[in-house]
């Protein structure tokens, strides 16, 4: 009989199953399941991988290792579960924002988080130096209104604009040839004003002009919220990005 509880089965959670073929452990004194219970640990507390080796009871420099290895399988498995919906599911979405603050057609919410690093030396690592003057990746992700991811773009120095990130990405790229209809994005002052990117009014002066702006702030907290739980929680780490 196992010793975890069913709900950890490698039928229930596949990507166990990643874990156990011989290219990923060289032998089993760490198991399957306690390489991802190790990597959830990271993520859910934040802490010093010393004080997470102990806590598993593995060896002090056990957990760096796990955790790479761990995070690029499970970004291996992006496309499955990352990614705008399809039709019918995006009249869901414009339905749920409508709910939110009577914003119609909204199927989603975009912004940018500087997730801090070390430095990575050489000739470029300048550029990874953000505005407020730290070492960062500059991180763009959009939300829908269940605090659900359905894109990330991670591979900015923290030098990039977050309107240079959107403009480059592929995300834009479908939005401008209208792949998703009559959706559209909701985005802060950083971003530029497009038919299918709607962004707050500097200056706002009539009624419904300060009610557009009110729909905003209302979107705000929700994205923000799912943004900096997961890269404060998960991304932020620095034996991630090694």
């Amino acid at each position: 009989m196992s010793k975890y509880p069913s709900y950890l089965s490698e039928s229930k959670y596949p990507i166990i199953a990643m874990f156990s073929t011989e290219s990923f452990i060289k032998n089993m004194s760490v198991s399957p399941i306690n390489h991802l219970l190790t990597c959830i640990r990271l993520y859910a507390t934040g802490a010093h991988l010393d004080c997470i080796a102990d806590f598993i009871g593995i060896h002090p420099t056990t957990p760096g290792r796990i955790v790479q290895k761990v995070t690029r399988s499970i970004a291996i498995l992006y496309d499955q579960f990352i990614r705008f919906p399809d039709n019918e599911r995006r009249k869901i979405l414009k339905r749920q924002f409508y709910d939110i603050a009577r914003f119609p057609h909204v199927a989603g919410a975009i912004d940018c988080t500087h997730v801090k690093i070390q430095s990575p030396g050489g000739d470029d690592a300048e550029i990874f130096r953000n505005r407020k003057g730290y070492f960062s990746i500059n991180v763009q992700a959009i939300c829908n209104a269940d605090l659900k991811f359905q894109n990330v773009v991670g591979r900015w120095p923290g030098s990039a604009h977050d309107s240079t990130i959107f403009n480059s990405s592929r995300v834009a790229m479908l939005f401008e040839n209208g792949h998703f209809d009559d959706c559209i994005i909701l985005g802060d002052s950083g971003y530029p004003i497009k038919k299918y990117l709607l962004t707050p009014l500097q200056n706002p002066t009539s009624r419904a002009e300060h009610l557009y702006n009110e729909a905003h702030i209302i979107k705000d907290p929700k994205y923000h919220r799912a943004v900096l739980w997961y890269m404060e929680k998960t991304v932020s780490n620095p034996s991630i990005w090694l």
